[in-house]
Order: structure tokens, then sequence, then C-alpha cells
């Protein structure tokens, strides 16, 4: 009994790993890895263009950047193609990076990083700011409706 309770705890609180997805910004294909570069934390916005709440968590990380730019890299990761993702960073006068997801050919694979962080004990979608550390596990999430609670959860990189 006490071996099934133990598997069912790590099973609810194991930290969850986001994929090294590949990304696309500028011509150029990365993964995750790659864009947190030497830095501990990697602060990564799920963003879809006409979502109002990716619109107002670029805004606020926009604001953050300053701040907390020599203790995380920041990136945007938009579900769509490199022209919207490149379009979307220049109408946000972004300081950071938005990506997109590179596989066009399987549009499935859009869904790895959503999916990596949904289930039982997270939900996530567009306008979910993650902070992640150096083996892609994620740290800090703050959804869309929980916003307001940004600037703090960055005060803790």
């Amino acid at each position: 009994m006490a071996v099934v309770l133990a598997g069912l705890a790590w099973t609810v609180f194991k930290p969850t790993v986001v994929p090294n997805v590949t990304m696309t910004a500028a011509g150029e294909s990365t993964t995750v890895d790659q864009v947190r570069g030497q830095k501990l934390k990697l602060v990564l916005a799920l963003i879809h263009p006409t979502d109002p709440n990716s619109k107002t968590a670029v805004t606020m990380l926009k604001t953050q950047f300053a701040t907390y730019e020599g203790r995380a890299t920041f990136a945007g990761l938009m579900l769509a193609d490199a022209a919207a993702a490149e379009a979307f960073e220049k109408d946000q006068d972004l300081p950071f990076t938005v990506y997109a997801m590179t596989p066009q050919q399987n549009p499935a694979e859009y869904n790895e990083p959503v999916k990596a962080v949904g289930g039982f004990r997270n939900r996530c979608f567009v306008g979910t700011v993650l902070v992640l550390d150096q083996s892609r596990r994620i740290s800090v999430q703050v959804n869309g409706n929980e916003l307001e609670n940004l600037s703090s959860a960055l005060s803790k990189l």
C-alpha cells in the first residue's frame, strides 16, 4: 500500500518537463535548450497572435524584462508560423524574441508543449508564462487568468 501511495504522490507531484521542441526565428532553427543559453532559467510565454491573454502576458514581461534579464533568458513561443511570430514581436515592440513552432509538416507537434504541461494538476494554454530550469522543468507557471501574479512569480528568479 505504501508503494502505491508513493507512486501516486510521485505521479501527482513530479516536476513537469517541457519538451525540447524546435522553433524558428529570423530564418534560423533552434531548440528550447539553445534559447536558454548559459542562463539558469528561461522565461517562456506561450502565445497565440489573437489571444488577449497572450498580449497581456507579453506586455507584462516587457515591463519586467529590464529587471530580470540578467537572471533569465526571455522568449515567446508562438503557436503559428514564423511570419506571424515576427509580426507579433514587432507589433508588440518586444525586447525579446518570439519564436514560431517549426514543424509545419506536422501541425500536431504544435500541441507538444501544451500537452506536456497540461494534465491533472497543471493547465497550460496560450497566454501562459513558464519559468524553466536547466532541465526544462517548470519551476513557475502563471496562467492567463493569474497574470496579475506574474511580477511576484518573477521576483523568485
